[in-house]
């Protein structure tokens, strides 16, 4: 019997895109497209070929290359896990061919191994790829050798990416609501007016996928002359009510206070989709603090489901009578 090591490849091929040959997607480094390969190997016992099931270690050499086998370029990038964003286009069709455990559930075919690989990019451009794999005796086998069993390479082209700006969101406001907050001062609570609007936040014809806030705890306060307090709280929505602690530090403790108040503030996400949502609080308070600066920034980086992004900042142009979300330069 032979060496169940000195395999050959038999059937070799690449394939990508609702067609198996073509693909593209936004190149803005987070948007990848599946790649799929698809690879038998033999063995030679008694003078017959006989299927062989390729171990992980005889996959380790197997790559993605560049057709003309050009060193693999720096503006592209080759994953072997898939990510959070879609990898498919709009309006492309879903190619069933690319999700290698329903193809090989259903494959009636043996000894086949089915791959996918992730390819993205960050650059506006066309390559063609191709996969190569090293057989047990030295030699270097491509999906584009006649010995394949089929010659297939397949072409990504990068397209530019999306680019949003305040026109591109759609904010939806909810009517004030009135309510307390609680002040501590030396341990003792003190009831305290609040009125509280809610905005809820998304991309016009597109998903939403995610918003990271720029500042630490994803808030700012400002304290006016005349003691008004307004606070942004910006939040992921998750269709629940949660509780936070919003707010400013007075700094050094005066005759007048003691402590670092805080106010509890509970969010009513009930309803609310999407992973952005504003809070804007006003509220009074029995302390007669000085003006304060801006505690934070308000800056936020949110991502369409395609993995194009764009910066944020929530200000207010009406002494905060509103929130307007404008772009962060």
């Amino acid at each position: 019997m032979a060496n169940p090591t000195r395999w050959r490849v038999e059937e070799f091929r690449i394939e990508a895109g609702a067609d198996s040959i073509h693909d593209r997607l936004y190149a803005n480094w987070n948007m990848q497209v599946a790649v799929s390969i698809t690879i038998k190997a033999v063995i030679n016992i008694g003078g017959d070929d006989t299927p062989y099931q390729l171990t992980p270690e005889d996959l380790q050499t197997l790559q993605l290359v560049l057709k003309s086998q050009d060193p693999f370029p720096s503006s592209w990038a080759c994953d072997t896990e898939e990510n959070e964003f879609a990898h498919v286009m709009p309006s492309m069709a879903r190619n069933e061919a690319l999700h290698p455990k329903e193809q090989q559930s259903a494959s009636t075919f043996s000894k086949r191994t089915y791959l996918t690989y992730w390819l993205r990019t960050g650059k506006v451009e066309w390559r063609d790829f191709i996969a190569r794999i090293q057989e047990p005796d030295g030699n270097w086998v491509t999906t584009i050798d006649s010995g394949s069993g089929l010659y297939s390479s397949i072409r990504i082209t990068g397209i530019p990416p999306a680019v949003y700006s305040s026109n591109n969101l759609d904010i939806a406001k909810s009517p004030v609501q009135d309510g307390t907050w609680v002040l501590k001062i030396n341990g003792s609570p003190q009831d305290q007016d609040m009125y509280q609007t809610e905005y809820h936040v998304t991309l016009s014809n597109v998903q939403l996928q995610k918003v990271v806030c720029k500042n630490t705890d994803s808030l700012f306060a400002y304290s006016k002359k005349d003691a008004r307090s307004i606070l942004l709280y910006i939040w992921p929505s998750n269709n629940d009510t949660s509780t936070v602690t919003a707010g400013f530090e007075y700094g050094k403790p005066t005759a007048r206070y003691y402590g670092k108040p805080k106010a509890q503030v509970v969010m009513d996400g009930k309803g609310i989709s999407g992973p952005l949502h504003l809070t804007l609080l006003k509220f009074k308070n029995t302390l007669g603090v000085p003006e304060l600066a801006h505690s934070g920034t308000g800056n936020f980086e949110l991502w369409d489901i395609y993995g194009n992004s764009a910066r944020f900042a929530a200000a207010s142009t009406n002494e905060w009578k509103d929130i307007q979300v404008q772009l962060d330069r």
